[in-house]
Order: structure tokens, then sequence, then C-alpha cells
């Protein structure tokens, strides 16, 4: 009697978890603009901006709602049937890799709860698209994507495709169409970001109420696919879907359930760096960068060479410092890590004072010089942590300067110059680590 009893309140428990505990996905439909064969997030481009803060926020209000766990985040990118199609294969991954990162950066979720899937060129929604139009030759079109493979082989060998048979169609005339008409809009990729959460059951005395909090809306059920409810709009549209594809929620029996926050390993990121032309010359030096606000950098460097042969009169002398103001255009590529990479122009302020001479006339200056300058640059990134950072600076140097050349044991001064130049006055090959920006997640078990 004692064992049924057991049994009975066993099964109970068990019963009353699973209903506690649901898994939940909800797909939220983003578009986000992309220049042709460029998969940098450009958030002043288009619309980019207010797309991915609408779905950050909404990732932000999952997060912060202590009824839901966070288990998944899927995202899916496409790309248009132009160019190469294993670039374009590579083109979507990366493009949904940069979503991710750009997403890390701004919720400052975990990483690892990230993946992605790279769907190509995304042939179903080109067929939309022809479907609702009024293009030239269209049911023809329409049958080449439906019945047409991608690939037609024989005997082992590639020897036909869809893409070559829209090309060839009526002189190409269909396809130019859809190149100037419905590609633009396919490489503004519909990113589709399936996030999956267990939903716990909080008592009704819990009198916490998020703010915020995204509700998914109500749908019908249906068995269609995923694929088939994705839709290019401008804003974050978010429907209620299970793992595969139906609406509704999966039950599962998992008795205890991690709880996750998320938290910055370092107050603000930032960056050493090191110039190696500066390094090639026989000149020491070492610059700090950090991020400030979401599109700027504050970098402060410094170099010290003090090299001298009185005997053969050779003198290699330079010390000063640097301050620089950057704009990027792509700051917060987004696995957390890879911030402060790609484009950036900056505002830059010199100090310096010099002594050059290699056993013959020579030039000391008298006093610091000082000089302003524009500068572009590409931060180009090699991983995680290691970038390296091209940059040219044209600008205005100023400042008086001696002239002198030795005689015996001693320097003869000839004369005293202003020095006023205007032209390059800067050039990086710099080597830069990054520290900080990674999540951890930190938490134990409710």
């Amino acid at each position: 009697m004692n064992v049924k009893y057991s049994l009975l309140g066993l099964f109970l428990a068990l019963a009353n978890v699973a209903v506690a505990q649901q898994l939940r996905c909800d797909t939220i439909h983003t578009t986000v603009n992309f220049e042709r064969g460029y998969s940098t997030v450009d958030l002043d481009y288009a619309d980019n901006r207010s797309a991915l803060k609408s779905l950050s926020d909404s990732l932000r209000s999952f997060a912060s709602d202590p009824a839901l766990f966070i288990q998944s985040i899927l995202v899916r990118g496409a790309a248009s049937p132009d160019g190469f199609t294993s670039k374009n294969a590579v083109l979507s991954e990366k493009r949904a890799r940069n979503i991710v990162r750009h997403l890390v950066r701004a919720t400052s979720l975990p990483d690892t709860i990230f993946s992605i899937e790279a769907a190509g060129v995304d042939w179903r929604q080109l067929e939309q698209m022809v479907e609702t139009s009024s293009m030239p030759y269209k049911e023809e079109v329409l049958e080449i994507i439906r019945t047409t493979p991608q690939w037609v082989f024989n005997d082992g060998r590639i020897v036909d495709s869809r893409k070559r048979r829209l090309g060839m169609l009526h002189g190409g005339r269909p396809y130019n169409y859809m190149s100037r008409n419905f590609f633009p809009t396919l490489r503004n990729a519909d990113f589709c970001t399936v996030v999956c959460m267990t939903q716990l059951n909080i008592p009704p005395s819990d009198t916490y109420s998020p703010t915020g909090s995204a509700e998914p809306d109500a749908v019908p059920e249906s068995s269609a696919p995923k694929a088939e409810m994705v839709a290019m709009e401008s804003g974050p549209e978010t429907t209620t879907v299970d793992t595969d594809g139906n609406t509704g929620a999966l039950q599962t029996s998992t008795s205890s359930v991690p709880v996750v926050t998320q938290s910055r390993g370092v107050a603000f990121p930032l960056a050493i760096k090191t110039n190696m032309l500066y390094d090639i010359a026989a000149v020491p030096n070492l610059a700090v960068e950090f991020a400030l606000l979401e599109n700027y950098s504050v970098s402060l460097g410094g170099m010290y060479a003090w090299w001298s042969n009185e005997v053969r009169h050779r003198y290699w002398r330079v010390r000063g410092g640097e301050f620089e103001l950057r704009r990027w255009w792509n700051p917060s590529c987004p696995d957390g890590q890879r911030w402060l990479t790609g484009h950036h122009f900056g505002l830059y302020a010199q100090l310096l004072d010099y002594d050059f001479e290699f056993g013959g006339p020579g030039q000391q200056s008298d006093g610091l010089n000082y000089g302003v300058g524009l500068s572009y640059g590409y931060s180009l990134s090699l991983n995680s942590r290691f970038n390296i950072d091209f940059v040219l600076g044209v600008g205005w140097l100023g400042g008086k300067y001696k002239k002198y050349h030795p005689a015996d044991d001693c320097y003869v001064w000839t004369s005293t110059n202003n020095r006023f130049w205007i032209g390059p006055t800067k050039a990086e090959i710099s080597l830069v680590y990054k520290f900080g920006s990674e999540c951890k997640k930190k938490g134990g078990r409710k």
C-alpha cells in the first residue's frame, strides 16, 4: 500500500513538472540590408539600426522574463542568385554570423546559445516574389524555379542548373528583370531568428510582471514547414511555432532548469596595439584604444627611441605621443569579441621631439613639434582577439627645428627654422590585441 502511494506521488510530481515547463519556440523575422557582395552589418545603411534594435529588444525582453529560460537562438541567412553559388553560400553564412556577433554584443547574451543556418539562395522567397508580380514571362520563370533542380547531373557531372536556365530564358530578359527588381530584396536578407525557451509555470501569487516582454501573436494551427512562414518585413514579427514548424507547445519532463544571467567580463572593451612600421624602424611604441559609445573609440599612444653612437655621429632619437578619436562603420562585429573591426575615420593630434643625424648634417627639434590631421583606416579581423589595422593620415605638422653639422668633437649649429608641413603625417600597420567584451554565464539551478 505504501509503495502504491509512493508511486502515485512520484507520478503526480512528474506530471506537475511536465505541465510547469514547456518548450516554446518563437520565430522573429527581421530584414537587414546589405550592399551587393558584402556581409558587413552597417547600422547606418537603410533601416538596419531600427530593425536590429527592435530584434535586440525582443531578445532582451525574453532574457529578462523570470518565467523563461532561453535554450537556443538560431539565425538563418540567405543571399541572392547573383555571383557564384559557392560564394553565395559562404556569403549567406557570413551575413548570419555577423548578425549573431551584433546580437551578442547588443544583448550580452552568451554566444554559446547562438547557432546559424546558411540558406544560400532563397529560392522559395524568389518564387513568392515572382508569383505575386506582373513580370514578363512569369509562368515560364515559375516553371523553371519549381521543376528544375538547382543542379542537373548526368553520369556524376553537372550538365545544367536552375540559374543557367533562368539566365538563358528569352535572351536573359526575365533574369535581368529579376536582378533589378527582386535580387536587391533578397540581398536585404530576411533573417529568421528562432528563439527556443523553456517556459516555467510561475505561481499566481508571484507579483512580478516584466515590462516590454514580447508576447507571441496567436496563430492558427498549421503543419506548414518553417520555411514557408518567412516573410520580408521591415520590423520584427513574432510567430509561435514548435521545433517542427507547427504551432503549439512541446512538453518536457526536465526536473530542474538552470537559471542563467549574463554579465560582461570587462567593464568596457579595450585594446592594445603596436605600429609594426615603427617597430621595424627601431622605434618602440604602444597604444591603448577603448570603445566610446556605440560607433566611436579613443586611442592614446606613445613612442620612445633614444639610440645614439657619438663616435660615428649616429643619432636616432624620437619620442612623442598621439591622441585620436575614431568613428567606426562596423564597431560591433558581433561574437562579442570582434568589435573595432572594419572601416574607420579619425581626427588625431600629435606631439613629438627628435634628433636625427647619420654622420653628416643633422636636425634637432627646438622644443616640441605638434600636428593635427585626419585619418582613414581599415581594421582586418584575424580572429576573436587579434586585428591588423591599416591607417593613413594626412594633416599639418609644425614647430621649430635646428640644423647642425659635426666638426671634430663638437656640433656646429647653422640655423633655426620653422616647420610647416602639409601632407602625410601618419602611417600605421598595427598589430591589435583586444581584451574583454566576452559574455560569461553565471548562476545555478532552480
